[in-house]
């Protein structure tokens, strides 16, 4: 193949879609449009972890295309798992922000725990909080992925949350939204006023912060609260922080033994009909909603103004002076000013020059 200029290399032209995998069309082309990844999708029927190996052995296929892990998919997508139809659950590609759909696209329900129940979603323990609500929960939710938000020692008792709406305990649970938690504490000594003053102003107490599988000792005073005295041996916290057995340790800094914990409020939702005793499970009335709903609103709207305040700017001027540029971006310009002197050196050769 001859060229007209023998100056200039040979082009060939490449479409910008060649240049990108797989998984980085995959991400373009569902940029605009609302997208869930593929273990995300399959978890509707397998568990997280099967999920991955039915990707990592190439048993999933998308359009006709083995899935990469990380890809992400939208409603149009064809799925194959093993060569067999997947029917795609269409609640997971809802909108994030969509607020006034959420009871027809998660479940919401309120427990009262009972005694001896563990607040953990782990099938391995015995007492785990999924067993004891199994049988409560309305047939046409079992596919209802629930897990409790929020925790309550196995030893307390009262109202927990259950969802499968993964924005909930980020809306219910982070400290700088300061969503009141009330709890009645029977104790085994009449407190004096001195030391309900103590436990209004904050106790400095030693808890476990467990994050990315590490354990982290935290020796700090608990933030100001509201304590208030019910008789001579039950006492009323209200908290807006939620460190591990907070409450227990509070007392036990001023030698007070615990007999009973009892949560009666989460976030203004109530321990109230149609619950009346321990064990029983309901979904969340109208009212009960409207609270969720703010709450979700609220966080969705920080999330967003978080977005915005750590977007990228454009640095300072810097004086009239030219920032150095970083080393890679050196090594690039090198490596190619490299190659044009290796074509311009095959070009004169060729010319016989």
């Amino acid at each position: 193949m001859f060229f007209s200029n023998p100056i200039r290399p040979p082009f060939r032209f490449r479409h910008p879609s060649s240049l990108l995998s797989h998984r980085a069309l995959s991400t373009l082309r569902c940029a605009s449009a609302l997208s869930v990844r593929v273990n995300k999708v399959l978890s509707a029927q397998y568990s997280r972890r099967e999920a991955d190996a039915l990707v990592s052995a190439g048993r999933v296929k998308v359009n006709g295309r083995a899935a990469e892990h990380g890809m992400r998919i939208v409603p149009r997508d064809e799925i194959l798992v093993d060569g067999k139809q997947f029917s795609l659950p269409q609640q997971l590609f809802q909108g994030a922000d969509d607020v006034e759909q959420m009871e027809r696209n998660f479940a919401y329900f309120k427990y009262w725990k009972p005694a001896g129940v563990t607040c953990t979603c782990d099938r391995n323990d015995p007492d785990n909080i999924l067993d004891a609500v199994a049988g409560a929960i309305p047939s046409r939710l079992k596919s209802a992925r629930v897990f409790n938000v929020g925790r309550l020692d196995k030893d307390s008792t009262g109202l927990v949350l259950l969802t499968d709406d993964g924005r909930l305990p980020n809306a219910l649970l982070r400290k700088e939204f300061k969503l009141p938690k009330v709890y009645r504490v029977k104790l085994d000594r009449e407190p004096s006023p001195e030391d309900l003053d103590k436990l209004r102003n904050g106790v400095l107490i030693t808890t476990e912060v467990k994050y990315d599988r590490t354990v982290k000792v935290l020796r700090a005073k608990t933030r100001p609260c509201e304590v208030r005295k019910l008789n001579k041996w039950m006492v009323e916290f209200v908290l807006t922080e939620g460190r591990n057995r907070q409450i227990r340790k509070m007392l036990e800094t001023l030698r007070y033994r615990v007999l009973s914990l009892h949560r009666v409020s989460f976030c203004g939702i109530r321990l109230s009909p149609p619950l009346h005793a321990e064990g029983q499970l309901a979904r969340l009335n109208a009212d009960e909603m409207q609270i969720v709903r703010g709450a979700v609103s609220q966080w969705l709207q920080r999330r967003a103004a978080d977005g915005q305040a750590s977007s990228p700017s454009p640095p300072p001027p810097t004086g009239g002076r030219l920032e150095r540029r970083p080393r890679r971006m050196r090594a690039t310009r090198l490596a190619q000013g490299g190659q044009a002197r290796a074509w311009r050196e095959t070009t004169r050769i060729a010319r016989g020059e």
